[in-house]
Protein backbone atom coordinates (compact mmCIF):
# COMPACT_ATOMS: atom_id res chain seq x y z
CA UNK A 1 0.00 0.00 0.00
CA UNK A 2 1.34 3.16 -1.08
CA UNK A 3 0.28 7.01 -1.27
CA UNK A 4 1.66 10.12 -1.34
CA UNK A 5 0.40 13.49 0.28
CA UNK A 6 0.64 17.02 1.13
CA UNK A 7 1.12 18.12 4.82
CA UNK A 8 0.04 21.29 5.82
CA UNK A 9 3.11 22.23 6.09
CA UNK A 10 4.73 21.32 2.99
CA UNK A 11 7.00 23.64 0.79
CA UNK A 12 9.09 21.50 -1.32
CA UNK A 13 9.44 18.80 -3.55
CA UNK A 14 10.74 15.02 -2.73
CA UNK A 15 12.48 12.98 -4.54
CA UNK A 16 12.03 8.86 -5.77
CA UNK A 17 10.87 7.08 -3.02
CA UNK A 18 11.89 3.43 -2.38
CA UNK A 19 11.47 0.32 0.27
CA UNK A 20 14.59 -1.34 1.59
CA UNK A 21 14.72 -4.84 2.81
CA UNK A 22 16.98 -5.78 5.59
CA UNK A 23 19.14 -8.65 6.21
CA UNK A 24 18.14 -9.33 10.15
CA UNK A 25 20.04 -11.74 12.53
CA UNK A 26 17.31 -12.30 15.11
CA UNK A 27 17.15 -12.61 18.94
CA UNK A 28 17.85 -15.15 21.11
CA UNK A 29 14.99 -16.29 23.55
CA UNK A 30 16.98 -14.22 26.72
CA UNK A 31 15.99 -10.94 25.12
CA UNK A 32 19.12 -10.18 23.51
CA UNK A 33 19.16 -7.26 21.15
CA UNK A 34 19.70 -8.11 17.48
CA UNK A 35 21.30 -5.97 14.60
CA UNK A 36 20.21 -5.61 11.51
CA UNK A 37 21.76 -4.05 8.37
CA UNK A 38 19.98 -2.13 4.40
CA UNK A 39 20.63 -3.96 1.66
CA UNK A 40 20.31 -1.90 -1.63
CA UNK A 41 16.83 -0.26 -1.84
CA UNK A 42 14.21 -1.50 -4.48
CA UNK A 43 13.26 -4.61 -2.18
CA UNK A 44 11.29 -5.35 0.35
CA UNK A 45 12.73 -9.14 1.09
CA UNK A 46 10.29 -11.87 1.09
CA UNK A 47 6.96 -10.33 1.02
CA UNK A 48 8.11 -9.32 -2.50
CA UNK A 49 8.71 -5.80 -4.04
CA UNK A 50 6.60 -3.01 -2.97
CA UNK A 51 6.99 0.18 -4.52
CA UNK A 52 6.10 3.17 -3.15
CA UNK A 53 4.86 6.44 -4.48
CA UNK A 54 6.52 9.62 -3.97
CA UNK A 55 4.91 12.94 -5.24
CA UNK A 56 4.35 15.34 -7.82
CA UNK A 57 6.97 17.85 -8.06
CA UNK A 58 6.69 21.58 -8.32
CA UNK A 59 8.88 24.11 -9.61
CA UNK A 60 9.27 27.60 -9.72
CA UNK A 61 9.54 29.11 -12.87
CA UNK A 62 11.65 31.11 -14.72
CA UNK A 63 10.86 34.52 -15.17
CA UNK A 64 12.35 35.92 -18.71
CA UNK A 65 12.56 39.99 -19.02
CA UNK A 66 11.30 41.05 -22.46
CA UNK A 67 12.36 44.69 -24.39
CA UNK A 68 10.87 46.53 -25.81
CA UNK A 69 11.53 47.38 -29.71
CA UNK A 70 13.92 50.37 -31.01
CA UNK A 71 12.35 53.88 -29.89
CA UNK A 72 9.95 55.30 -32.26
CA UNK A 73 11.27 58.78 -33.95
CA UNK A 74 10.65 61.53 -32.34
CA UNK A 75 11.47 64.22 -35.25
CA UNK A 76 15.07 65.21 -33.96
CA UNK A 77 18.16 63.26 -35.05
CA UNK A 78 20.50 64.12 -32.07
CA UNK A 79 17.52 62.73 -29.89
CA UNK A 80 17.55 59.26 -31.24
CA UNK A 81 21.86 58.96 -31.53
CA UNK A 82 21.59 60.15 -27.46
CA UNK A 83 19.61 57.63 -26.52
CA UNK A 84 21.10 54.71 -28.54
CA UNK A 85 24.26 55.63 -26.87
CA UNK A 86 23.05 55.90 -23.68
CA UNK A 87 21.36 52.35 -23.73
CA UNK A 88 24.44 50.84 -24.79
CA UNK A 89 26.57 52.34 -21.98
CA UNK A 90 23.86 50.95 -19.45
CA UNK A 91 23.99 47.60 -21.27
CA UNK A 92 27.31 47.30 -20.79
CA UNK A 93 27.87 48.42 -17.06
CA UNK A 94 24.63 46.21 -16.16
CA UNK A 95 26.71 43.06 -17.86
CA UNK A 96 29.71 43.28 -16.62
CA UNK A 97 28.63 42.97 -12.89
CA UNK A 98 25.53 41.00 -13.32
CA UNK A 99 25.07 38.54 -10.85
CA UNK A 100 27.68 39.77 -8.18
CA UNK A 101 25.19 42.55 -6.63
CA UNK A 102 21.55 43.10 -5.79
CA UNK A 103 20.03 45.71 -7.72
CA UNK A 104 20.80 49.27 -5.47
CA UNK A 105 17.55 49.13 -2.59
CA UNK A 106 17.53 45.61 -1.60
CA UNK A 107 19.03 42.49 0.01
CA UNK A 108 22.62 42.65 -1.44
CA UNK A 109 23.15 46.18 -2.06
CA UNK A 110 25.61 46.53 1.21
CA UNK A 111 22.87 48.88 3.04
CA UNK A 112 20.95 47.16 6.11
CA UNK A 113 17.46 48.32 5.25
CA UNK A 114 14.41 47.82 7.59
CA UNK A 115 13.67 43.92 7.53
CA UNK A 116 17.46 43.02 6.82
CA UNK A 117 18.98 41.18 10.01
CA UNK A 118 22.64 42.36 7.59
CA UNK A 119 23.81 43.12 4.23
CA UNK A 120 27.55 42.19 2.87
CA UNK A 121 26.88 43.89 -0.23
CA UNK A 122 26.54 40.22 -2.09
CA UNK A 123 24.25 37.15 -2.53
CA UNK A 124 26.33 34.47 -1.28
CA UNK A 125 25.48 32.44 1.97
CA UNK A 126 28.20 31.05 2.50
CA UNK A 127 30.09 34.21 4.12
CA UNK A 128 28.20 34.78 7.21
CA UNK A 129 25.69 36.67 5.60
CA UNK A 130 23.28 34.90 3.31
CA UNK A 131 20.86 36.32 -0.14
CA UNK A 132 18.10 36.43 2.26
CA UNK A 133 19.89 38.97 4.34
CA UNK A 134 19.89 37.01 7.66
CA UNK A 135 22.59 35.53 9.54
CA UNK A 136 24.47 32.06 7.98
CA UNK A 137 22.94 29.14 10.32
CA UNK A 138 26.07 26.70 11.16
CA UNK A 139 24.42 24.27 13.59
CA UNK A 140 20.92 21.96 13.16
CA UNK A 141 19.42 22.03 16.93
CA UNK A 142 17.47 18.68 17.89
CA UNK A 143 15.10 18.94 20.80
CA UNK A 144 14.20 16.94 23.40
CA UNK A 145 12.17 14.09 22.59
CA UNK A 146 8.24 14.81 22.85
CA UNK A 147 5.89 11.46 23.29
CA UNK A 148 2.68 11.59 21.31
CA UNK A 149 -0.43 9.53 22.24
CA UNK A 150 -0.04 5.75 22.96
CA UNK A 151 -1.88 3.56 20.73
CA UNK A 152 -3.79 0.32 21.56
CA UNK A 153 -2.66 -0.33 25.39
CA UNK A 154 -0.29 0.92 27.76
CA UNK A 155 0.36 -2.29 29.31
CA UNK A 156 2.69 -5.27 28.51
CA UNK A 157 5.96 -6.78 29.52
CA UNK A 158 8.55 -4.93 28.19
CA UNK A 159 8.70 -1.27 28.18
CA UNK A 160 11.27 0.72 26.07
CA UNK A 161 12.04 4.26 24.74
CA UNK A 162 13.99 4.05 21.82
CA UNK A 163 15.12 7.95 20.58
CA UNK A 164 17.89 8.17 17.95
CA UNK A 165 21.25 10.13 20.00
CA UNK A 166 21.34 13.31 19.06
CA UNK A 167 19.69 12.37 15.93
CA UNK A 168 16.34 11.73 13.84
CA UNK A 169 14.16 8.87 12.58
CA UNK A 170 15.09 7.85 8.69
CA UNK A 171 13.35 4.58 8.89
CA UNK A 172 11.29 1.75 10.85
CA UNK A 173 11.75 -2.29 10.98
CA UNK A 174 8.46 -3.59 11.32
CA UNK A 175 7.97 -6.98 11.56
CA UNK A 176 4.17 -8.61 11.36
CA UNK A 177 3.23 -11.90 13.25
CA UNK A 178 3.69 -15.17 11.68
CA UNK A 179 2.18 -13.91 7.80
CA UNK A 180 2.09 -10.36 6.37
CA UNK A 181 -1.51 -10.08 7.06
CA UNK A 182 -0.76 -9.96 11.16
CA UNK A 183 -0.37 -7.93 14.00
CA UNK A 184 2.60 -5.96 14.78
CA UNK A 185 5.50 -7.94 16.84
CA UNK A 186 8.16 -6.12 16.09
CA UNK A 187 9.73 -2.43 15.71
CA UNK A 188 12.90 -0.86 15.24
CA UNK A 189 14.24 2.07 14.62
CA UNK A 190 16.35 4.09 12.29
CA UNK A 191 18.93 7.15 12.79
CA UNK A 192 20.17 9.63 11.10
CA UNK A 193 21.97 12.82 12.15
CA UNK A 194 20.91 16.38 10.78
CA UNK A 195 23.97 18.58 9.16
CA UNK A 196 24.12 21.56 6.69
CA UNK A 197 25.61 22.02 3.19
CA UNK A 198 24.87 26.08 3.02
CA UNK A 199 21.11 26.68 3.53
CA UNK A 200 20.56 22.63 2.51
CA UNK A 201 20.07 20.53 5.70
CA UNK A 202 21.51 17.09 5.15
CA UNK A 203 20.51 13.93 6.95
CA UNK A 204 23.93 11.31 7.87
CA UNK A 205 23.48 7.49 8.45
CA UNK A 206 23.80 6.84 11.54
CA UNK A 207 22.89 2.87 11.86
CA UNK A 208 19.80 1.76 13.75
CA UNK A 209 19.08 0.53 17.48
CA UNK A 210 18.43 -2.59 18.54
CA UNK A 211 15.60 -3.53 17.50
CA UNK A 212 12.61 -4.81 19.78
CA UNK A 213 10.24 -7.77 19.01
CA UNK A 214 7.86 -10.61 20.20
CA UNK A 215 8.94 -14.34 20.53
CA UNK A 216 6.44 -14.60 17.63
CA UNK A 217 8.34 -12.21 15.44
CA UNK A 218 8.33 -13.39 11.47
CA UNK A 219 11.36 -12.00 10.81
CA UNK A 220 11.47 -13.34 7.02
CA UNK A 221 8.18 -11.26 6.73
CA UNK A 222 9.67 -7.89 7.86
CA UNK A 223 10.32 -4.69 6.22
CA UNK A 224 12.55 -1.68 6.47
CA UNK A 225 10.91 1.58 5.39
CA UNK A 226 13.23 3.67 4.96
CA UNK A 227 13.47 7.25 3.85
CA UNK A 228 15.38 8.64 0.64
CA UNK A 229 18.35 10.30 1.05
CA UNK A 230 18.53 13.43 3.25
CA UNK A 231 14.73 13.20 4.30
CA UNK A 232 13.06 11.86 7.86
CA UNK A 233 10.62 10.63 9.54
CA UNK A 234 8.15 13.45 9.98
CA UNK A 235 4.60 11.10 10.81
CA UNK A 236 4.08 7.83 11.56
CA UNK A 237 0.53 6.15 10.85
CA UNK A 238 -1.11 3.49 11.42
CA UNK A 239 -4.01 1.12 13.14
CA UNK A 240 -4.87 -0.46 16.62
CA UNK A 241 -7.30 -2.10 18.62
CA UNK A 242 -6.28 -3.95 21.27
CA UNK A 243 -2.67 -4.09 19.73
CA UNK A 244 -1.21 -2.61 17.15
CA UNK A 245 -2.61 -3.93 13.97
CA UNK A 246 -0.10 -1.92 11.48
CA UNK A 247 1.98 0.42 11.07
CA UNK A 248 3.80 2.97 8.38
CA UNK A 249 5.72 6.02 8.24
CA UNK A 250 5.52 9.59 6.35
CA UNK A 251 9.25 11.13 4.88
CA UNK A 252 10.11 14.65 3.97
CA UNK A 253 13.20 17.18 3.12
CA UNK A 254 13.74 19.75 6.49
CA UNK A 255 13.37 22.79 4.46
CA UNK A 256 14.91 26.23 5.74
CA UNK A 257 12.24 28.96 5.56
CA UNK A 258 13.25 32.37 6.04
CA UNK A 259 11.43 34.86 7.96
CA UNK A 260 12.74 38.43 9.93
CA UNK A 261 13.60 36.22 13.07
CA UNK A 262 15.52 34.01 11.73
CA UNK A 263 15.64 30.84 9.16
CA UNK A 264 12.50 28.11 10.32
CA UNK A 265 12.82 24.49 9.52
CA UNK A 266 9.55 23.10 7.57
CA UNK A 267 8.83 20.02 5.90
CA UNK A 268 8.80 19.16 2.40
CA UNK A 269 6.31 17.32 0.44
CA UNK A 270 5.62 14.03 1.89
CA UNK A 271 6.28 10.51 0.55
CA UNK A 272 4.45 7.36 2.02
CA UNK A 273 6.25 3.75 3.01
CA UNK A 274 3.97 1.18 4.30
CA UNK A 275 1.88 0.41 5.84
CA UNK A 276 2.88 -2.81 7.40
CA UNK A 277 0.97 -5.99 9.02
CA UNK A 278 -2.74 -6.40 8.95
CA UNK A 279 -5.26 -4.38 6.33
CA UNK A 280 -7.51 -2.71 9.05
CA UNK A 281 -7.68 0.66 8.01
CA UNK A 282 -5.77 3.63 9.37
CA UNK A 283 -7.31 4.86 12.56
CA UNK A 284 -3.98 7.26 13.88
CA UNK A 285 -1.43 9.00 12.69
CA UNK A 286 1.13 11.29 14.78
CA UNK A 287 2.18 14.21 13.15
CA UNK A 288 5.34 16.13 14.53
CA UNK A 289 6.19 19.62 14.73
CA UNK A 290 9.77 18.96 13.65
CA UNK A 291 10.44 15.37 12.36
CA UNK A 292 10.75 11.58 14.45
CA UNK A 293 13.51 11.05 17.13
CA UNK A 294 12.28 7.35 17.98
CA UNK A 295 9.76 4.82 19.18
CA UNK A 296 7.97 4.45 22.77
CA UNK A 297 7.34 0.39 22.73
CA UNK A 298 5.45 -1.91 25.37
CA UNK A 299 5.54 -5.61 24.13
CA UNK A 300 3.54 -8.86 25.46
CA UNK A 301 2.64 -11.45 23.19
CA UNK A 302 2.74 -8.48 20.38
CA UNK A 303 3.47 -4.85 20.23
CA UNK A 304 0.45 -4.61 22.73
CA UNK A 305 1.55 -0.27 22.69
CA UNK A 306 3.37 2.06 20.57
CA UNK A 307 3.87 5.94 20.60
CA UNK A 308 6.15 8.33 18.57
CA UNK A 309 8.90 10.08 19.88
CA UNK A 310 8.76 13.60 18.05
CA UNK A 311 11.24 16.44 18.46
CA UNK A 312 11.53 19.98 17.48
CA UNK A 313 14.30 20.81 14.72
CA UNK A 314 15.85 24.42 14.94
CA UNK A 315 19.14 25.86 13.36
CA UNK A 316 21.68 28.31 14.89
Amino acid sequence: MRACRRTAISLALVAGCTFANTDYDGESADGTAATFTDTPTGSTGSTGSTGSTSTGSTSAGSSSATSTGPNESTGVGETDATSDATSDATSDATSSDSGSTAPSGGCGDGTVDDGEACDDGDLDDADGCTRDCLPTPSTVVVGDSIKKSVHASDDGYFQYVDECPGGLTRGLWVAPEYDPNDWIAGVGVYCGVPGLDGLTITITDAGSLPPRKTVNAADNESQVLLCPPNQVVVSAYGSSGTVVDNLGIRCAPLLLSPTPQGYEVVAGMTATFGPVGNPNPTNFEDLCEGAMRGAYLHLGSWINGYATLCASVTVE
